[in-house]
């Protein structure tokens, strides 16, 4: 891989993508030894699984940015852009995400009992 003056990170590249696609494999492989909802070691599990899958997911739009910046790479040069507006679309997605769920798993939404209309 040959990277510009300036862009000598850019042979990371594929590297980078090797490493990504080991550890979205390793990701759902992991959850096959999760341990049960009770068990000591669930936090510790809980927590090398959201690692492992955030690792992945940064390092898979760095990698993107990568090699959309590659020499070979025929991709327009706004490009990079559209992916810089992804993350930002992603983050403040999940930012959501995690608020409408502290917000439907509060306490004060637990004391409302929710029927079903199916019987």
């Amino acid at each position: 891989v040959y990277a510009r003056p300036g862009k000598e990170y850019l042979p990371a590249h594929p590297v980078l993508g090797i490493i990504v696609t080991i550890l979205c494999i390793l990701n759902p492989i992991m959850s096959l030894f999760r341990p049960g909802p009770t068990d000591k070691k669930r936090p510790i599990f809980n927590w090398a699984h959201w690692g492992v899958g955030m690792v992945a997911q940064i390092l898979a739009i760095i990698t993107i940015i990568f090699g959309v910046e590659l020499q070979k790479s025929t991709a327009p040069k706004y490009t990079v852009w559209v992916v810089i507006g992804f993350v930002i679309y992603y983050v403040i997605m999940e930012i959501t995400h995690k608020i409408v769920d502290k917000l439907f798993n509060s306490q004060m939404i637990k004391g409302i009992a929710i029927q079903s209309s199916y019987r």
